[in-house]
């Protein structure tokens, strides 16, 4: 259990939510964050707390240089040798946080909301629900507002709910109730400890399903900002984390929930995680074995849309796991082409052609549409210096134009954040926003 000091506490006493971020050895994207939350966010409501695993002080001088100005930016120091589930346990039964604020909300260190958004989430918590699910996916099939259905809430969204940041506890109603002991017993073994807040949540759910308030809200993407500097990588152990410990986990939930090989199945139809390019990878980490497959072979109808007989391929031959990993598979290679064929009869359409974005993304775009002998017009940035070179616009300088077709090739950590300044400018040209990858097929 983490001990908060008591002068970190004073003045914060009753509010709203208590912000809870995990993170190590990332001071870089903590920075980022900071300015993001800070930005956006309403010190009346939230009081925001980082619970550090690194090696040095950085972090920590961040905190404590946030706090001098904004006064709600506090610090904890972790034991690195702990795992990041179970720091998450300690942090909910923290009793000091429990006192002092209504709700709980953990969230990733890289990513953060609009000040729309958090104005929202503290309407909604105003009316207090013993749980704030928010809806990043698009998924329809649960209505905003109270959910009316539990089974239909596990089956649908228990795979994107997994994600840090999609749920907010109240701490009477949830964490002061919760069986810890039960819980950490049950979950924080080996096989389910990667999914333990999962089962928090829909345990609870299970118990006082007669007497539980679930509050749904549909967060729309471009109202979601992603760190920069945030460096996106696949762990080593992915295969036996999605291919065994998530089906395990789900499996061990309480029989209450009806159709669990559904709930298992939707993160591989809409996250599409154990994909070919994941698992080419993963043979070359040399953690994809024929071990490690056997072991979760039982599950893999349910955790993976790649054929079983494919990934039996990809061991016994170097070569095809490399081809699927560059291509995609067949299936990802033909989307890849169609999408170019969808970008080509895009510019044939627009004969004013401008590029979002100067970075490596809208290089790749211009470096393909030169090749095929489609001149730019020019490029739209954010900002630019004074001497900037002619070909580089601002967004205001054509965004009366309706005679222009503008193709958005930024990073995904970028691409809500143009997408929203575009749609703000009330923009009526044509816009071209496919995600292509331009490494996979040869043309």
């Amino acid at each position: 259990m983490y001990k908060l000091n008591g002068d970190e506490m004073n003045g914060s006493k009753n509010k709203l939510i208590a912000l809870c971020m995990t993170t190590y050895n990332r001071p870089e994207v903590v920075e980022d964050t900071l300015r993001i939350v800070f930005s956006n966010m309403d010190t009346k409501w939230f009081d925001l707390f980082f619970f550090d695993s690194s090696e040095n002080d950085k972090i920590k001088t961040l905190c404590e240089d946030f706090n001098k100005r904004y006064e709600n930016c506090f610090y904890v120091r972790v034991n690195s040798e702990i795992h990041s589930n179970k720091k998450v346990y300690n942090i909910y039964q923290n009793t000091e946080i429990q006192d002092n604020y209504e709700y709980v909300w953990m969230t990733p260190d890289y990513q953060f909301y609009s000040d729309r958004v958090l104005d929202d989430i503290v309407k909604i918590l105003q009316t207090r629900p013993d749980m704030l699910v928010l809806n990043t996916k698009k998924m329809d099939n649960i209505p905003v507002g109270r959910v009316a259905d539990y089974n239909a809430l596990f089956v649908e969204c228990a795979w994107f709910i997994t994600q840090y940041g999609m749920m907010i506890l109240n701490c009477d109603s949830v964490l002061k109730k919760a069986d810890w002991r039960y819980l950490s017993d049950k979950y924080l073994i080996r096989e389910r400890i990667n999914f333990s807040h999962l089962a928090l949540y829909f345990e609870h759910i299970a118990e006082y399903a007669d007497d539980v308030d679930v509050y749904m809200y549909r967060v729309d993407s471009r109202e979601l900002f992603w760190s920069r500097k945030r460096k996106g990588s696949t762990y080593d152990n992915y295969i036996d984390v999605w291919g065994r410990y998530w089906p395990k986990t789900i499996k061990a939930l309480p029989d209450y929930y009806h159709n669990k090989g559904a709930a298992i199945r939707k993160y591989a139809e809409n996250e599409g995680g154990l994909n070919h390019v994941t698992l080419s990878y993963l043979r070359e980490k040399g953690t994809l074995t024929f071990r490690s497959f056997a072991l979760c072979f039982l599950w893999w109808n349910l955790v993976s849309t790649i054929p079983a007989y494919e990934v039996f391929l990809m061991l016994v031959s170097r070569r095809y796991s490399e081809y699927v990993g560059r291509t995609g598979g067949l299936k990802r290679s033909h989307r890849e082409k169609r999408l170019r064929s969808k970008l080509e009869r895009f510019c044939v359409d627009n004969s004013n052609i401008y590029i979002y974005g100067a970075g490596k993304v809208a290089g790749e775009y211009s470096g393909y549409l030169e090749k095929l002998g489609i001149k730019i017009q020019g490029y739209i940035v954010s900002s630019k210096e004074k001497n900037a070179e002619e070909k580089l616009l601002l967004l205001e300088e054509v965004k009366d134009r309706e005679d222009i077709g503008i193709i958005i090739a930024v990073g995904k950590s970028a691409r809500a954040e143009v997408r929203h300044s575009i749609d703000k400018a009330s923009m009526t040209c044509n816009i071209f926003d496919e995600n292509i990858d331009f490494s996979l097929v040869e043309r």
